[in-house]
């Protein structure tokens, strides 16, 4: 018995120790005038599930973080949103410390006619259907605290929107709760921009429909979404070992998707596999069905890569895995994507860091952040 009590606390002492050397990050927050601690702001890794809130002493932990690069932000009503950006690749303790200034809380405006109520219906109108997007899941999805919108018009017709807290967005459709922190929205009639930090809140289900569709629906939102894309690339290169084997012959789609052509990769057919059907279009040269294997490199952190290509890739889905005509309401099949830059570095869940880098048309320009998932979800895992 002796024995036996001596090997479970040793068990415990080695299980406690596991736990101390994993990679986290701690931190402490504090008023940058009166240098008092400031309690209960949020800390959330953006893009993610991963938060909490500063104690009474303003210190924050976030335990048990898989390597990668990470933007922290740090938020509280009455003070601006602070973030920073830190990497972790070993089992180590990132210390941070946010020194928070004072922010004026604007008021809600004041509609004093129905000329102004009608504008205002029609601004917000605008936002949601381009901030939450006009998907099922959009459809699903509202902001809880709409008073805290502000918008501009500039003289060209852009609408320019601004909100002092984070926005509370609800999606019914996904079981999210969204603490959205606004960074910058401009809406004109040719495009649309909008930046911000997402922190998802997992909602529980309080009816049996709820605890079936949200994981349905969150796995029907991952399949063909560009983040799908763009971790099955990854993976593809990881299983083929690199490997580069250039496709040397124009194809033709009919053949594609009609008789189940595939890029092979060896033996391997993953990127196929998981449903997509990749072209790369350069100049008047005319599309090739490609090896993205010849687009990616390693550097120096294992969990990401850098993308880099000329043109456009254009990509098709297999009508049979993917549901977009339930989702947009689109019989549309094919995505184009181009890089803005030399390269751009992704991770391996799809993340890319620039979020300017990437310009997306088609299908995959519709997903707005009604349509996001934390980057920590992991499909097949729920």
């Amino acid at each position: 018995m002796k024995y036996l009590l001596t090997f479970i606390i040793l068990l415990i002492q080695i299980g406690f120790s596991q736990e101390l050397i994993k990679p986290r990050i701690c931190g402490i927050i504090i008023d940058a005038e009166t240098r008092e601690p400031i309690a209960y702001a949020n800390i959330f890794i953006s893009q993610s599930s991963i938060g909490c809130a500063s104690d009474k002493n303003g210190y924050f932990e976030l335990r048990n973080l898989p390597y990668g690069r990470y933007e922290i932000i740090a938020s509280v009503i009455g003070y601006e949103v602070l973030n920073a950006k830190i990497g972790i690749y070993n089992n180590s303790r990132r210390n941070l410390r946010f020194e928070m200034y004072k922010q004026p809380i604007q008021f809600p405006e004041v509609i004093v006619s129905a000329k102004e109520s009608w504008k205002r219906s029609s601004q917000l109108k605008q936002f949601r259907k381009n901030l939450l997007g006009t998907s099922q899941n959009g459809k699903k999805s509202y902001i809880k605290n709409e008073d805290v919108i502000r918008f501009n018009d500039d003289k060209y017709g852009m609408l320019i929107a601004y909100a002092d807290e984070p926005l509370e967005i609800i999606n019914n459709s996904l079981g999210y709760r969204i603490h959205y922190v606004l960074e910058d929205f401009e809406l004109t009639k040719d495009y649309v921009k909008y930046t911000g930090y997402p922190h998802f809140i997992e909602q529980t289900a309080i009816t049996y429909h709820d605890s079936v569709d949200w994981p349905e629906n969150r796995e029907n939102t991952y399949t063909g979404s560009l983040r799908h894309f763009l971790t099955t690339i990854c993976e593809n290169y990881e299983i083929t070992q690199g490997d580069t084997a250039k496709r040397k012959y124009r194809f033709n789609l009919a053949d594609v998707i009609e008789h189940k052509v595939k890029v092979t990769y060896g033996d391997i057919t993953h990127i196929e596999d998981q449903g997509f059907y990749v072209l790369q279009t350069v100049g008047r040269s005319g599309r090739k069905l490609v090896n993205t294997n010849r687009f990616l490199s390693e550097t120096d952190n294992p969990n990401e890569m850098y993308l880099q290509f000329d043109g456009s890739l254009r990509v098709h889905y297999d009508n049979e895995l993917f549901p977009f005509e339930k989702r947009f309401g689109s019989k549309e099949k094919t995505s184009w994507i181009n890089i803005t830059c030399d390269s751009t570095v992704l991770d391996k869940q799809g993340r890319y860091f620039d979020i300017y880098a990437i310009n997306t048309s088609g299908l995959w320009s519709k997903e707005r952040v009604a349509d996001m998932l934390p980057f920590d979800y992991i499909i097949g895992e729920e």
